[in-house]
């Protein structure tokens, strides 16, 4: 997987401002129970209804933030992956027209062609998920 990461090196920038955006969206999510906490003890309970009004508006604003996080986070994860099937179909196509009519005839076109659409798509989806998916767990973790 690394070696193939060379592929990716036109798009370091949405590899990194993909988890942070990640790491955006799990703070904005940590802090709704510490504002819930806030509207019920401190609202609810003593019935302090500018309170329990101001923490709605926090818990609306860190919602919308984290909603606007978790689609900027999917749009750079979506380019970056994109991106790097594109490079590897171009590598893979050079590579392919550089063989011999006897390697050609040997491998098959029809398999080289569903390796080919098949290995790229596992690599695209390889990366959204590790800038999407494993990215979130350790920030919620660690937040948490």
């Amino acid at each position: 997987m690394f070696r193939l990461l060379k592929y990716a090196k036109d798009y370091r920038k949405e590899m990194i401002l993909g988890p942070i955006f990640k790491f955006s969206e799990a703070i904005f999510e940590l802090m709704l129970p510490l504002l819930m906490a806030i509207l019920i003890d401190q609202g609810i309970q003593q019935q302090n209804w500018t309170k329990v009004w101001q923490m709605i508006a926090w818990m609306l604003f860190f919602t919308i933030a984290g909603v606007v996080s978790a689609v900027t986070c999917q749009y750079y994860a979506s380019v970056a992956s994109q991106g790097l099937g594109t490079e590897l179909r171009q590598a893979l196509m050079k590579k392919i027209n550089q063989l011999s009519h006897k390697e050609l005839n040997y491998f098959g076109s029809n398999t080289l062609i569903t390796r080919m659409t098949n290995d790229v798509n596992q690599m695209q989806l390889a990366l959204a998920m590790l800038i999407r998916l494993v990215v979130r767990a350790p920030f919620l973790s660690i937040g948490a």
